[in-house]
């Protein structure tokens, strides 16, 4: 599971020091990323830690919670879900909290159970886009991969390890999800590429078999002759 990272600001101490021990008593899978004392430096963290949910007061030196929310949106487009914790239940704060899309809004003194169950409702949108993110980061991997051996299959020491390498991945990470995602193990996909392009090259008679198959990264030609009868069905001499 995805751990959700948050920051906390509020002007005073105690107040964001309880907060850090009831969020971290809830075992929520919740990581406290920084903690502000004013609003500009909530600003200033927000962009660089990039938390999943913010909890800020609105009564801050520097910059109002309001303000610094409204700033943030303003130059950062990710998709922080704020909760608002305040000292001030005045319906003017919470309409402006509300045309800001807050989250929620929590009375100081905080309740366990309302912050509990307001960072709960947050989680599940958060670990919904942390998988799209990761699902779309790993079919631009797999397509970086295969880019990859297209270009070097005329190789013939490439390897799983020299690919993993190149692409900056563990080998094991590498196999176990070509295979995974694609049902192809990294050696059946280096030699369904190869075997394309040599019956390719086989078509145009101008090669001989071993030619071919020196060609196209194999340096045994009986194997390159076992390994394209498997993946055509006919020997290369009868292609």
């Amino acid at each position: 599971m995805s751990t959700i990272k948050l920051l906390i600001a509020d002007d005073e101490p105690m107040i964001r020091e309880g907060l850090r021990d009831m969020l971290e008593s809830f075992e929520l899978n919740v990581n406290i990323v920084g903690e502000a004392k004013n609003g500009k430096e909530a600003l200033h963290l927000s962009k660089t830690l990039e938390p999943d949910i913010i909890l800020t007061d609105i009564c801050m030196p520097k910059l109002s919670g309001l303000d610094f929310i409204h700033e943030l949106k303003q130059v950062m487009h990710n998709q922080a879900h704020i909760i608002i914790i305040s000292g001030f239940n005045e319906f003017e704060y919470a309409r402006q909290a509300i045309s800001l899309g807050v989250k929620d809004y929590l009375l100081k003194p905080i309740q366990e159970e309302e912050l509990k169950a307001s960072i709960k409702k947050c989680s599940p949108e958060i670990l919904e886009i942390a998988d799209e993110n990761k699902e779309e980061l790993f079919i631009h991997f797999i397509d970086e991969c295969l880019a990859f051996l297209k270009k070097n299959y005329e190789n013939k020491d490439i390897n799983l390890k020299a690919v993993a390498i190149e692409l900056a991945v563990n080998p094991d990470y590498l196999s176990h999800k070509l295979k995974k995602e694609t049902g192809y193990t990294f050696k059946e996909w280096l030699n369904k590429i190869r075997i394309k392009r040599a019956a390719e090259l086989l078509e145009t008679k101008k090669y001989t078999v071993g030619e071919v198959a020196e060609i196209v990264g194999y340096a045994n030609q009986h194997y390159f002759s076992t390994v394209f009868k498997q993946y055509t069905g006919k020997s290369p001499k009868n292609h």
